[in-house]
């Protein structure tokens, strides 16, 4: 669709494109946040994993920009570019 002229999000979203599991409470993350490893897991397949280290932005001056125009409240999800590897959505 992108390679077709059409709007980003017409490819990235749809119908059940957005699948999240539980994550690890606030009041429980003792890591870094500019260092930590996310994956994702399909069936028990890992399909992808990297670390926010890697990210181009980094996270606090990135939700400091973020929440100069929408109210950002605990539990609120920022969904950023993807891990660097292979796509995962099959059709």
């Amino acid at each position: 669709m992108k390679k077709a002229g059409q709007p980003w999000e017409k490819a990235k979203a749809f119908d059940n494109s957005c699948p999240l599991s539980g994550f690890i409470p606030a009041a429980e993350f003792t890591g870094d946040p500019q260092n930590t490893t996310l994956g994702l897991s399909v069936n028990g397949e890992q399909r992808q994993q990297g670390t926010t280290a890697d990210m181009i932005h980094k996270i606090v001056p990135l939700i400091a920009y973020m929440s100069k125009f929408f109210t950002l409240k605990a539990g609120d999800v920022v969904l950023t570019a993807r891990l660097m590897c292979r796509p995962v959505a099959k059709r």
